[in-house]
């Protein structure tokens, strides 16, 4: 399990996080929502440990963890398979080949990233975060800026490889309709300084219809919980947080 408790962190005058707390439980993917701005990415290098948090406590994160970042930032030398191997390259040439098939680049392996679309490029990112393995994965908007069907087709595939071993996944989001697709719980960040405001349980199996309707009450209430704090902060900052259950 990973757990973060009491997280501060400030850059010189400018306070980024508050008193942030969660866990991440094996098997269950946790996704964050929050202004731009607000210490998403920040969390995520704190907890991969790229920056050191001012206050706090990070525990669990110190065996393998898999960081999928906001570019795909493959190695323009490498072909497709080459950039996946990279991460693990003593493992067996079939786990590869199988990873390549469940993110539908079979027939591309020895393309270069300058041949490929960008979603191909997310395509291969995702291959080689789960080549190289571990009990838990960092997504950082992995799939920012591509088509909504570009996206919903990751996720589908995301959610494939993801259920071979079910890591615990914490995947940072604008985009409401990921999270309720993919995450067994939703977290709502506040503006900086960042804290959780407000959890949301999910029902049911990962891999929802994020268009079904009995989502509809939970978008309308997530919405509600965003635009509410943008406009006034985090109520009890640092406190206790609310929690949903759908």
């Amino acid at each position: 399990m990973l757990r973060l408790s009491g997280l501060c962190k400030r850059f010189e005058d400018l306070p980024v996080l508050s008193n942030l707390s969660l866990t991440l439980s094996r098997g269950e993917i946790v996704a964050l929502i929050g202004p731009s701005g607000c210490g998403k990415t920040t969390l995520l290098n704190i907890i991969s440990g790229l920056t050191a948090p001012d206050a706090g406590t990070v525990e669990g994160a110190d065996g393998r963890l898999s960081y999928m970042f906001q570019s795909a930032r493959l190695l323009p030398w490498r072909t497709v398979e080459e950039n996946i191997r990279l991460v693990r390259e003593d493992a067996p040439a079939e786990e590869v080949r199988s990873l390549i098939t469940a993110v539908g680049l079979e027939g591309f392996e020895r393309y270069y990233p300058g041949q490929l679309s960008g979603g191909m490029a997310r395509r291969c990112a995702l291959a080689r975060a789960f080549h190289f393995g571990g009990e838990i994965f960092l997504m950082d908007e992995p799939f920012q800026g591509l088509d909504y069907g570009i996206r919903m087709e990751m996720l589908s595939m995301l959610l494939s490889i993801w259920q071979r071993e079910r890591p615990g996944v914490l995947f940072v989001t604008h985009e409401i309709d990921e999270a309720l697709t993919v995450a067994t719980r939703i977290a709502v960040l506040a503006p900086r300084p960042t804290a959780i405001c407000q959890w949301f349980d999910l029902p049911g199996p990962e891999g929802r219809d994020a268009s079904a309707p009995e989502l509809a009450r939970l978008r309308q209430e997530i919405i509600r919980r965003i635009t509410g704090y943008n406009q006034s902060g985090c109520h009890g900052n640092g406190g206790p947080q609310e929690k949903v259950i759908y």
